[in-house]
């Protein structure tokens, strides 16, 4: 879906944490990693408190960040106007521009952990039941391979996995883990058995 005009300059927060760090000059590393990680939670304390106007990926109507559960709240965007209003209510000296620093996202993937690349791809998944959900995993799973150029089992384990730690967040069920056995010595084979928190 292409609406044009802010659409094509709306970004998830780590994406905007991205772009802001490569306009300072900053390049990935391990303390790059570690100001990405406080940007990004600045932005979501900015989202929370309703500050950082956030809005809906596919419609960009305005949204409130804590109305979503997470990690799917990840998967709310700001337009550069929302991230340039917020810089300027805190008296920030610069401003964010659109068409600059885009390698700045591809950076980010290569710093990302499993989880939070699994929960981003949660969020592709998410995007896709919006638009049907009949067949959405198959058809997130296809695309993110493709782009990534990933093994779809990785991609739709990946997903599995990441929909239940976030099921674990929202109800506080116990994930089951494979049961550990000769056989099976560090519990990657089948069956459930013991449970963690």
């Amino acid at each position: 879906m292409n609406m044009g005009g802010d659409f094509d300059s709306a970004f998830r927060l780590d994406q905007i944490a991205d772009k802001l760090l490569a306009m300072l000059g900053k390049g990935p590393d391990v303390v790059w990693a570690v100001e990405r990680e406080s940007l990004i939670s600045r932005l979501v304390l900015a989202a929370e408190k309703q500050e950082l106007r956030v809005r809906h990926p596919e419609t960009l109507l305005p949204e409130v960040f804590n109305d979503w559960p997470q990690p799917s709240s990840f998967a709310l965007v700001c337009t550069v106007a929302d991230v340039n209003a917020w810089l300027e209510s805190g008296g920030v000296p610069y401003r964010l521009d659109a068409h600059k620093h885009v390698e700045a996202l591809s950076q980010s993937k290569a710093c990302e952990t499993v989880a939070e690349r699994n929960a981003r791809w949660l969020i592709d998944f998410d995007r896709e039941k919006l638009k049907c959900a009949k067949g959405a995993q198959a058809r997130a799973v296809s695309a993110i391979a493709e782009a990534e150029n990933i093994n779809k089992h990785t991609v739709k384990r990946g997903i599995q996995l990441a929909e239940m730690l976030r099921k674990h967040e929202l109800t506080g069920t116990a994930i089951a883990a494979p049961k550990n056995s000769a056989a099976n010595a560090f519990g990657l084979i089948g069956g459930t058995g013991k449970t963690y928190p």
